[in-house]
């Protein structure tokens, strides 16, 4: 069992590098603030097409991975109400097949002791408060403005490593500087 835990930890870090290459690991370590966006999408002549997140959609383990890597990485994970309805058991936590792995590397290399607090985008705030993510992280913000003046304010206050986990109508919204998704 020791010589399979040192082994998975080893093989997280090697996808990490693997990922980002020896030069863009080490930016990765050290990035202290800045937003990254995941985001599905699928590679058509060198062009990059998002995907909808559905019952239909291709499943990808590297994506998954990906997914959680940047969740281990950040400060603040911000998601929209969207997402909340359309996926009730959907939450912002490091999860799946490295869970222990990447929450190991979130302590030790990024130094963060706690998980990301969620972020939830809604114009309307039609929220149900029951829903998982609220369940499973109670210190979760909801947050109705514009995601221009929500992320200078929480830099402001300290740097910070924000990733954004929203989907084509969503994404289009925020940055073109539109009113907050619903």
């Amino acid at each position: 069992r020791e010589i399979w835990a040192k082994t998975r930890k080893v093989m997280a870090a090697a996808v990490i590098r693997r990922l980002f290459g020896a030069s863009g690991y080490s930016r990765l370590v050290r990035q202290e603030n800045g937003v990254i966006h995941t985001m599905s999408a699928v590679n058509r002549k060198g062009l990059f097409f998002p995907i909808k997140i559905d019952e239909n959609s291709p499943k990808s383990s590297i994506d998954f991975f990906v997914l959680n890597l940047c969740r281990s990485m950040a400060d603040y994970v911000i998601t929209t109400g969207e997402i909340l309805r359309t996926e009730p058991e959907v939450t912002t936590r490091i999860q799946g097949e490295y869970q222990k792995e990447l929450s190991e590397w979130r302590r030790t290399v990024r130094t963060r002791d706690r998980e990301a607090i969620p972020i939830v985008l809604s114009r309307s705030q039609n929220l149900d408060y029951n829903h998982a993510l609220f369940k499973k992280c109670p210190e979760t913000l909801v947050y109705n403005g514009c995601l221009n003046d929500l992320i200078p304010s929480l830099a402001f206050k300290h740097p910070c490593l924000i990733t954004v986990e929203a989907g084509p109508s969503a994404s289009s919204a925020i940055y073109r500087g539109k009113s907050c998704p619903d």
